[in-house]
């Protein structure tokens, strides 16, 4: 089968589903049939390898743990996102999160000090010295409000960031989905009130409960990689 007969499979199965299918499927078969027909008409095969190379981290390995000669490799965890992190701090910093940050132990110097200079804070040469200073910053800022994220009222600075966060995932080419999904952990952390505000500046329209915006929010954002990719497929001639 073809990436061009899988739409008009979708297609078939839509018009066959008729009245059974509620508004969003229907959107949602109808998006997928017109990506598929964006590509070239290549066996399934080719579509695999792109779905394959949107979800294998940069190191190479891929989803079973072999490389590109064949030869079977350990598998190595997603890395460190640094950028995640930055943000996940700044929402403890706003006082916008009170979840625990797991993950500071395994970064390494160079990391640390990345995330030091993003906060204006001086690093030094050991890697232990700049753990504390990082964890010290794990701390709401003076003046943050400190009572749980159901009572925060939206903080302009942080709507910004969080819409500063989500335009750079969905501008920036090249960024893998489980990046996209590392990323924007950071803005679960923030208040209902804080996501429908984003929503609304990044052009989608809030509704549901706070998980079903974010989730619309992170679908969106995935959507979007997969179609950065598929025009980058296309443009290869591949």
């Amino acid at each position: 089968m073809t990436t061009h007969q899988l739409a008009d499979l979708l297609e078939s199965l839509k018009k066959g589903l008729g009245a059974s299918l509620k508004q969003d499927a229907c959107n949602a078969f109808d998006e997928a049939a017109i990506v598929l027909r964006q590509m070239p008409d290549h066996h399934l095969k080719k579509l695999a390898e792109l779905l394959q190379k949107a979800i294998t981290p940069a190191n190479g390995t891929g989803m079973n743990g072999h490389g590109k000669n064949g030869q079977t490799k350990k598998v190595v965890t997603t890395p460190i996102n640094v950028p995640g992190l930055i943000e996940q701090i700044r929402a403890i910093r706003a006082g916008t999160s009170f979840e625990p940050l797991n993950g500071l132990d395994g970064l390494n110097n160079a990391q640390l000090r990345t995330i030091l200079a993003e906060f204006g804070q001086q690093s030094t040469t050991k890697t232990v010295d700049n753990l504390t200073k990082v964890k010290q910053l794990l701390k709401p800022t003076e003046g943050t409000l400190q009572t749980p994220p159901t009572t925060v009222q939206p903080e302009t600075n942080v709507i910004d960031e969080g819409v500063r966060l989500y335009t750079r995932l969905r501008d920036t080419k090249g960024i893998s989905i489980p990046e996209v999904r590392a990323s924007f952990a950071a803005l679960r952390a923030y208040p209902k009130s804080v996501v429908e505000e984003i929503s609304r500046r990044v052009g989608y329209t809030p509704s549901g409960s706070l998980k079903d915006v974010l989730n619309r929010l992170q679908v969106n954002l995935e959507d979007i990689k997969m179609q950065q990719l598929s025009t980058e497929f296309i443009g290869s001639g591949a």
